[in-house]
């Protein structure tokens, strides 16, 4: 995490990019935004905008793409592969004039996880040998585990049908 922020402290941009890459840069590794910048160049000249009741269909010279009316996803291949806004939606968002919800897409590409963790990170103690290794093996979850929790439900499941 502290490398991600610093990677993006070393960064120095030429020039100005648009409002929602600057918000997506706050939030977003350095590698997210590219990606994303990306698609921000790409061409939409041919693109144009079909309303569905709830949804926004963008309709391109290769096919259709479905968007939510709150720009959260896209049918493309970009968006379910990355998680990240795609062409369509920042092409809706431009042309439609939403606001495209940068902070709602996929979190693995966050420079942080949450409010919770930033929290901690100002403490000293957060950073220990002890806490990081206790972080770890909190998150390690083996098939073996996974099937003894499984078991002990199923079989209190059972003994709660058999007492009906």
């Amino acid at each position: 995490r502290k490398k991600k922020g610093n990677e993006l402290k070393i960064r120095f941009p030429v020039q100005k990019l648009h409002p929602i890459l600057e918000r997506l840069r706050k939030i977003y590794t350095p590698y997210a935004v590219d990606r994303v910048i990306e698609q921000f160049k790409a061409t939409t000249t041919s693109y144009s905008i079909i309303e569905d009741g709830n949804q926004l269909i963008t309709a391109t010279n290769t096919g259709r793409y479905t968007a939510n009316l709150d720009l959260t996803s896209c049918s493309c291949t970009f968006f379910n592969n990355f998680g990240l806004p795609c062409r369509h939606l920042l092409f809706l968002s431009d042309r439609a004039e939403i606001l495209l919800p940068v902070e709602d897409f996929n979190r693995r590409w966050r420079m942080s996880d949450d409010e919770d963790e930033d929290s901690q990170d100002e403490h000293p103690e957060a950073w220990s040998p002890v806490v990081i290794q206790q972080r770890r093996n909190r998150d390690r979850v083996t098939r073996e585990d996974m099937y003894s929790r499984a078991l002990q439900l199923a079989k209190t499941l059972a003994n709660e049908l058999q007492n009906i």
